[in-house]
């Protein structure tokens, strides 16, 4: 077929320093993919699950909320995990292992993304290179078959054309992928960071046996007391 030649003719044409660059394309897609699998995995609707904790601890379901969060695959539920293992423990120390957890999480959601951030910066020196070799080869091509034409410098201009484009292209998906799970991190984390301090607050109120203040529960969008038929579910824990 045409176009495999032409890609044969085109790997032919880059030199080694294409195939470094393919290699790196190559590594570079698996860890995207291999990142994107783990976000997948990782992934749950936060607004939802602070929801369903409100819900339950404001009934005095702790056992309850415990099975549902060590149900659920996701960053929040497993610091909110912990903070439920803590419950009988005081706020500060609650505070502090939940934020040790989120540590932890954002240290699994940064796996690997270095390395995308090293393609970055390294593969458009790696097509500098080739580019460099590149025109080495047709001046080395001009000085042993004499003359300047065109032909003469064909394949080392080429070399190096082809090799730049590679490193460019290589080094902008790169940027993009790491740009992408740079800022998911960062957001996933400042949720999280968000839902603890509230999550601590529902912890305090659950203990104390205190039904939700209106701010809390306009926050986790729960119905006033008195506002609702199933207003029992909110009322705070059953005498």
């Amino acid at each position: 077929m045409a176009w495999v030649a032409n890609i044969k003719q085109l790997f032919i044409q880059g030199g080694p320093t294409l195939f470094v660059l393919v290699l790196l394309s190559i590594v570079l897609i698996a860890v995207i993919i291999e990142r994107f699998l783990a976000f997948r995995r990782a992934s749950v609707d936060q607004e939802w699950l602070i929801q369903q904790m409100a819900a339950l601890l404001i009934q005095g379901k702790t056992k309850e909320a415990l099975q549902l969060v060590e149900g659920i695959e996701g960053s929040l539920a497993r610091v909110l995990e912990i903070g439920l293992k803590r419950y009988d423990d005081s706020r500060e120390v609650i505070e502090n292992a939940m934020k040790v957890a989120v540590a932890r999480q954002t240290l699994l959601m940064e796996k690997n993304v270095s390395i995308i951030g090293t393609m970055a910066v390294i593969c458009p020196f790696v097509g500098l290179f080739g580019t460099v070799v590149g025109i080495m080869h047709a001046f080395e091509s001009i000085a042993s078959k004499g003359g300047t034409g065109a032909a003469a410098v064909a394949g080392g201009v080429a070399e190096a054309l082809i090799c730049t484009a590679a490193g460019l292209f290589v080094a902008i998906a790169s940027v993009i992928a790491f740009n992408y799970f740079r800022n998911r991190i960062r957001g996933t984390v400042d949720e999280m960071l968000i839902h603890l301090e509230t999550f601590s607050d529902m912890i305090a109120y659950s203990k104390a046996g205190k039904p939700f203040p209106a701010d809390l529960r306009e926050l986790l969008n729960i119905p006033a007391i008195g506002d609702s038929p199933g207003e029992r579910m909110f009322a705070g824990p059953p005498v």
